[in-house]
């Protein structure tokens, strides 16, 4: 349980210095003992692992949002179609009767 505790404690500190400067460090050699810097590389796998659920979240999300348009662009173009077949309907009846 005290482990448990000293290791919250770390991750803590590890979050307010940052995943970059937590692997500039660990670069450095600054995290000397072989059990932190086991503790630092597991930290930095979990940050490594929300950051990359995160961008796949930020992906999917632009992903949705691009959709959207392109139905709404499916949309304005049908109705284009539309309108443009209507007006050659009407100019080809006014032509014929006039």
């Amino acid at each position: 349980m005290k482990a448990q505790n000293e290791i919250a404690k770390f991750y803590s500190q590890l979050e307010i210095i940052g995943l970059e400067q937590v692997k500039i460090n660990l670069a450095q050699g600054v995290y000397g003992t072989e059990k932190k810097k086991k503790l630092v590389e597991a930290w930095i796998n979990i940050n490594k692992e929300a950051s990359d659920n995160q961008h796949k979240e930020q992906n999917i999300s632009i992903a949705e949002e691009a959709n959207q348009i392109a139905r709404t662009s499916n949309k304005i173009s049908w109705i284009s179609l539309i309108v443009s077949v209507l007006a050659i309907l009407i100019s080809s009846l006014v032509a014929i009767f006039k």
